[in-house]
């Protein structure tokens, strides 16, 4: 049986690359519905920070809702950042596709 031939059921996730489903799951209407924004942040002196330091970015508006980065040194000695939305009701079924450079 070719791969044309074969239904959705009786491919396995093994069978299909990351890009074809996400391919996948971007057609029809939600490619539509796709909104794209880069935020930027440069942090001051993140080397001098102390564990459970939390340095705050600035708040940056994008299509209408209210977005910051902040970069917080943890209790395990990890640096992370965050993209947090400070939109106190955001919708549920967001999806956030980030890419850090």
């Amino acid at each position: 049986m070719s791969d044309s031939e074969m239904s959705d059921e009786e491919i396995s996730d093994e069978e299909i690359s990351d890009e074809e489903m996400y391919d996948e799951y971007e057609s029809g209407e939600e490619a539509k519905a796709k909104q794209e924004f880069t935020i930027r942040h440069t942090f001051v002196k993140p080397l001098e920070m102390k564990k459970d330091d939390v340095i705050t970015g600035n708040v940056e508006n994008h299509f209408g809702i209210p977005w910051n980065l902040d970069l917080e040194y943890t209790e395990e000695d990890e640096l992370t950042i965050n993209l947090n939305c400070l939109q106190p009701d955001c919708a549920s079924g967001w999806i956030i596709d980030a890419c850090v450079i």
